[in-house]
């Protein structure tokens, strides 16, 4: 809010509201998994980095590193899975909360990529949890949220 009052316009951000405003249009939102890969594939290919410039980025791959929830080879893919649209086969009533929605994302994900980042990226143990940290996420039935929730630690506990 502090930003749009320096630049002078109206704030027209809300993420309760899954509103993020243009300049995030076009972007993706990442699990922490997602950005340790691409940039250890920046660092690994033929143009690597100048020296002057591998030292910040080999400081965002330890933070990176530190936050990894997913370790595995293919487990940022696998979590993404998880909180996507080529889910498992849900319970019934998940499903038919799934149906019910009355405004579908595109692609038909279940959840927005915004919600889909925050469930990989904080990890909430419990669905009261994850609605607390994610308001936006107050819309879904218990059921499809505890689902998502139970993959995903069944996910991260493969690996610690």
């Amino acid at each position: 809010m502090a930003y749009a009052a320096k630049r002078g316009g109206a704030d027209d951000t809300d993420a309760t509201a899954l509103q993020f405003g243009p300049a995030f249009d076009k972007a993706t939102a990442l699990i922490i998994s997602e950005v340790k890969d691409l940039i250890q594939i920046r660092v690994d290919s033929p143009l690597a980095p100048q020296p002057a410039r591998r030292e910040n980025i080999e400081k965002i791959l330890e933070y990176c590193s530190k936050f990894d929830h997913y370790p595995g080879p293919n487990d940022s893919a696998e979590a993404r899975r998880y909180v996507s649209h080529s889910i498992r086969p849900l319970s019934s009533s998940a499903f038919l909360s799934i149906v019910n929605r009355k405004e579908p994302y595109e692609d038909k994900l279940i959840f927005h990529p915004f919600e889909m980042a925050q469930l990989g990226n904080l990890c909430p143990d419990s669905v009261e949890e994850a609605k607390s940290l994610v308001p936006s996420l107050n819309k879904y039935d218990d059921d499809v949220i505890d689902e998502v929730l139970k993959d995903l630690s069944a996910l991260r506990s493969s690996h610690f």
